[in-house]
């Protein structure tokens, strides 16, 4: 699993038009690292260089832990985790990470907005 030539040519292009220095909120399904495992998205290392003089927080899910990661001085991955989360895999109302099986009914919608 990685990223392809188009995925990373969207990038580059799109930055072109962003300047040095903003804030970038970058929001994708699967995780660049997770924190418990030797993984790493395929090319992820092309995508973080394409952000070199940006702020970047990356919002990503999949894995249904939450943890934060420091990817590089400037970047910083926010892995969120479900909020059912991963209620296939224990017995009990709880899973391993604390969260509940089931739906929260506090949940919010989380909405990004950009200026460029």
């Amino acid at each position: 699993m990685g990223l392809n030539d188009q995925q990373l040519n969207w990038v580059k292009s799109y930055l072109q038009y962003v300047p040095k220095g903003a804030h970038l909120f970058v929001c994708m399904h699967a995780p660049a690292y997770f924190y418990n495992e030797n993984y790493k998205l395929g090319r992820v290392a092309e995508l973080l260089d394409l952000f070199e003089g940006y702020k970047v927080d990356i919002l990503s899910g999949h894995t249904h832990v939450q943890c934060n990661t420091q990817i590089r001085n400037n970047i910083r991955e926010y892995n969120i985790a479900s909020i059912g989360g991963a209620w296939w895999l224990w017995d009990g109302i709880y899973s391993k990470d604390g969260t509940t099986k089931y739906s929260n009914p506090a949940r919010t919608e989380l909405q990004i907005i950009s200026s460029h």
